[in-house]
């Protein structure tokens, strides 16, 4: 992942509180293009846009507690901007007597019969931070690439851990173009 793909600008829009009008058509783009619900867990697959709108969530908090008290939060969503040919996702179980932190298996996106793997990362300070969150990792090779933008085969995600194992029906396909368009262009040799 980039460290340096967020820019001081983006710091800065702690600052800028988004209005009740961008929250609503932030919340469509989600339901539109980012996230998948899996079994009792909600997935949104992160870009710069979505991680913008989680720090105006933290906006609202250093409005009351100060701008340091919040920027190891913001350190932590800077880390977590995904680089070329990669895809982040965050998961969050919503059902009771389910734990994300069970999460210590496999993610998995499948292209037809290829199947490209997530990992998810370690549980650090950041996931205090946040909540009750893990984050998947999914590095892209430029076979994983091309198999993922041949929209002849059906593109889903899966979770195999302990007692957590589901597979999402296939992808929308404006689910699918905002992740093919976050992965870029393959690399041309």
């Amino acid at each position: 992942m980039h460290s340096d793909t967020l820019d001081d600008p983006f710091l800065d829009e702690i600052e800028d509180v988004a209005t009740c009008d961008e929250y609503e058509r932030h919340g469509h783009y989600l339901e539109r293009c980012r996230r998948i619900r899996l079994g009792p867990a909600v997935v949104v697959f992160e870009n710069r846009r979505t991680l913008r709108f989680r720090v105006q969530e933290l906006a609202r908090v250093a409005r009351y507690a100060g701008r340091d008290r919040v920027r190891r939060e913001l350190a932590w969503y800077k880390s977590l901007l995904p680089g070329r040919h990669h895809l982040l996702a965050s998961v969050t179980v919503r059902a009771r007597g389910v734990s994300p932190t069970g999460l210590d298996g496999q993610a998995h996106l499948r292209a037809g019969d290829h199947l490209i793997p997530g990992v998810f990362l370690a549980k650090t300070g950041g996931d205090r931070i946040i909540g009750k969150t893990r984050w998947a990792l999914f590095r892209f090779s430029a076979a994983d690439l091309a198999a993922a933008a041949d929209h002849t085969r059906p593109l889903v995600l899966g979770f195999d851990s302990p007692g957590y194992q589901y597979e999402s029906m296939p992808l929308d396909p404006a689910v699918r173009n905002s992740l093919l368009a976050d992965l870029g262009p393959p690399d041309e040799n």
